[in-house]
């Protein structure tokens, strides 16, 4: 609060509290879509790393140190995830995402894919 303000701590109080609860939703999505179990897993152990974060915060100075947003990192990619097996269950009748056949790449990558190959013969 220091460094930043009421607006910045209310920024940053605002961040924790929708990486809280963007876990605890995906915690239910996990289970109401079947995806793996390692991503409720892990939900659950970003909300307790969060805890531990603003506990050892209120005691130590971290105003620069970047775990948070490593959480936030984490709650986001697990959203996609979770988006992911949610279309692909719908779209393959109840198989896993990982069974469904691989869309081709665009033609884009492959054009860089062989400029790529190309500049290094």
């Amino acid at each position: 609060m220091g460094h930043h303000g009421f607006i910045g701590l209310a920024i940053f109080l605002a961040l924790c509290a929708f990486t809280w609860l963007s876990a605890s939703s995906i915690i239910r999505a996990a289970k109401r879509h079947r995806a793996p179990m390692w991503l409720r897993d892990l939900m659950a152990s970003v909300q307790v790393s969060l805890i531990a974060y603003l506990t050892a915060g209120a005691f130590l100075g971290l105003a620069y140190f970047d775990y948070l947003y490593n959480l936030v990192l984490i709650v986001v990619l697990a959203r996609v995830l979770v988006a992911q097996n949610a279309a692909g269950l719908s779209q393959n009748t109840g198989e896993q995402i990982g069974a469904r056949e691989v869309s081709p790449a665009p033609a884009a990558v492959t054009r860089a894919v062989a400029d790529a190959r190309s500049s290094v013969q």
